[in-house]
């Protein structure tokens, strides 16, 4: 699974183990906020690039 996460650039954050499965939360290592054009930033905007 390492390698399957390092291919496609994700890192887990947390995981649950279940009796039959798990539960993964996870994100990309490059974190991009989309923000719609018509939306001007102001200083509580979040902009990742």
């Amino acid at each position: 699974m390492a390698e399957e996460l390092n291919r496609f650039a994700i890192e887990v954050l947390a995981w649950y183990l279940m009796i039959n499965h798990t539960h993964l939360n996870v994100v990309p290592k490059v974190r991009r906020c989309w923000r719609a054009p018509s939306v001007k930033p102001t200083a509580a905007t979040p902009v990742f690039l």
